[in-house]
């Protein structure tokens, strides 16, 4: 999973040109599929053990402030990855609530949290008649993967449209609570991954009460 940060497994191997040039085309055909309904700019970025990753990776982006996250493929050296994924961005930061043990101000405000964006993925596999995902507990994001040889562009533009319906409204419940996580919660969970005080100062900044 490519997801909010790009991490992997290391392998003595390497992936053909052949192959890259493969999942590339496939990352570029589902932006084409959804055509006029991303009318944005994107930004390609590729890693491998060319650019010190363990793992190849190619992603594509929107340019700009916008729900949708990327477009990516990413596989270990060894084998060539037949999946092509693509996200919404993440709701809000900061893992799971039962991640850490966080302060109780903290873990209440991410719990909620946490209910909505799972609320929301129920609500749209149901009413779409799809099978969206979610990232685990350490992205709050959407996600759906398609086979590279098997694209199909009634199923993109579906998962497609559901998947900016599903974070469009878990948004708008989090904005319409106050439920508000800053980028500061990271500094926050740095320090409980280390054992180090978590201060009050901390615990405002993680909630945007600052």
């Amino acid at each position: 999973m490519v997801g909010c940060d790009l991490t992997n497994q290391s392998s003595p191997e390497k992936i053909t040109e052949g192959e890259l040039s493969k999942a590339r085309a496939a990352v570029k055909k589902v932006i084409k599929i959804i055509g006029k309904l991303a009318d944005w700019e994107w930004v390609e970025e590729f890693e491998g053990p060319e650019t010190g990753r363990s793992v190849y990776s190619i992603v594509i982006k929107p340019k700009g402030d916008v729900w949708f996250g990327h477009i990516g493929w990413e596989s270990a050296p060894a084998e060539m990855r037949e999946y092509v994924e693509m996200s919404t961005k993440c709701l809000f930061p900061g893992y799971h609530w039962k991640t850490y043990d966080y302060p109780k101000r903290v873990k209440d405000r991410l719990k909620k949290a946490w209910q909505i964006e799972r609320k929301w993925l129920k609500k749209v596999n149901h009413e779409f008649n799809v099978n969206l995902k979610d990232m685990g507990p350490e992205f709050s994001a959407y996600y759906v993967t398609f086979k590279i040889d098997r694209l199909n562009p009634e199923e993109v533009r579906k998962y497609f449209m559901a998947m900016k319906w599903a974070y469009e409204m878990a948004k708008r419940e989090l904005e319409e609570k106050g439920i508000v996580i800053t980028d500061k919660i990271i500094d926050l969970e740095l320090k409980l991954e280390d054992d180090l005080e978590v201060t009050e100062e901390d615990i405002k900044a993680a909630l945007g009460e600052v």
